[in-house]
């Protein structure tokens, strides 16, 4: 397993993780839904991603959020 993460805009900032709305459901292994608001302290632009088995998927809730 790899864990890896997509900066989109380089080394521009913000630099931050995008999060969910609750902080304390941002992590992966929450079973709790997560939701994100679309302003510049919960969109920002790092997403982490995780790689097994030739697949490719969100590594934290927000990321799942973002890209269902």
């Amino acid at each position: 397993m790899v864990y890896g993460y997509i900066d989109t805009n380089g080394v521009d900032y913000p630099n931050q993780e995008v999060s969910c709305t609750n902080k304390s459901i941002t992590t992966s292994g929450s079973t709790a839904p997560c939701s994100v608001k679309k302003d510049l302290d919960h969109v920002t632009d790092i997403y982490p991603f995780i790689i097994h088995d030739n697949i490719v998927v969100p590594a934290t809730n927000a990321s799942t959020f973002l890209f269902r």
